[in-house]
């Protein structure tokens, strides 16, 4: 189990375990055929250093375990298989072969699938970037998280500027080079797919909208980290919850927002979820449970 909680092998639905750590790596002439991509591949770049030994492999066994079960794939000739450096996924019922490589100073992230099926990228960027948080905090990576980049389009293609990137500008669909800042370039539509939002689930016609889950529970924020703990948010979740937004209400509204987006059966997004977090002994709000159960409760 402790192999397990340290992310270093993914126990399989085949009972077999995977440990990519112990695999060989690419070279980094194989590499580069194999990250040749035809489509533009989304970057997670480190931007004060490479990434820590360890990071890659971990991420690849949280990834191995994911509950859509992301399955690694051996038999793929034309991206020449799995190695410690470069795995490949395959995601069921997706039509979506994943390739995620370390190219030392950012996490490539490839993507090969059937026509139509890059309306899945967004849940693809999400699950990589939850997956990375998890990673990093869990292991205690002393790092900042990387940041979303895409390889610069608006330079000339010579092997000095190949390889830089371009960050996004979300509001302005841009991306700027990390080389010349003046220089950018309109996000294309595969690198807008990447980095577009994810809609919030539908909810029960009778539940909670975040609309008036924030008008009700204004008076909590404060308290946000501690109603994040009776959620079922991570801890890792709610302490980048806590770094990437000042005010309290942000906070809560991020972590209702994840609650809405992993709620589960024991978990779900329902009023009553809400009344017995309010009324646990981690806050004892009794009178502000009260009134949620009185006016959405009450039959």
């Amino acid at each position: 189990k402790i192999f397990q909680y340290l992310y270093i092998f993914a126990r399989l639905e085949n009972g077999k375990y995977f440990m990519p750590a112990l695999l060989p790596p690419f070279t980094s002439t194989e590499l580069d055929q194999l990250l040749n991509p035809s489509t533009p591949p989304l970057l997670f770049h480190f931007e004060d250093s490479c990434a820590p030994a360890g990071l890659f492999c971990a991420l690849v066994v949280c990834l191995s375990s994911h509950p859509i079960s992301w399955k690694v794939r051996h038999d793929i000739k034309p991206l020449m298989g799995t190695k410690s450096n470069a795995v490949c996924f395959e995601i069921p019922k997706r039509r979506l072969v994943i390739t995620l490589a370390d190219s030392f100073n950012q996490f490539e992230v490839h993507y090969r699938c059937a026509e139509g099926y890059e309306k899945y990228l967004p849940k693809i960027t999400e699950v990589v970037s939850e997956g990375l948080e998890e990673v990093v905090h869990n292991r205690k990576f002393n790092i900042k998280l990387p940041k979303k980049a895409f390889f610069c389009q608006a330079c000339n293609d010579t092997p000095s500027t190949r390889r830089h990137i371009a960050t996004p500008v979300l509001e302005e669909k841009e991306l700027v080079c990390s080389i010349d800042p003046i220089n950018g370039c309109k996000m294309n539509d595969i690198e807008s797919k990447w980095l577009e939002p994810l809609p919030l689930p539908s909810v029960h016609p009778d539940g909670p909208t975040m609309e008036n889950l924030m008008e009700i529970l204004i008076t909590v924020s404060p308290e946000w980290n501690i109603f994040g703990m009776g959620l079922h948010v991570p801890e890792y979740k709610r302490e980048n919850i806590r770094m990437a937004n000042i005010s309290n209400e942000d906070r809560l509204m991020k972590v209702l927002e994840y609650w809405c987006r992993h709620a589960t059966h024991s978990n779900p997004f329902t009023w009553q979820t809400i009344v017995n977090v309010l009324s646990s002994d981690i806050i004892k709000n009794n009178k502000l449970a009260g009134e949620i159960q009185q006016k959405y409760l009450k039959k």
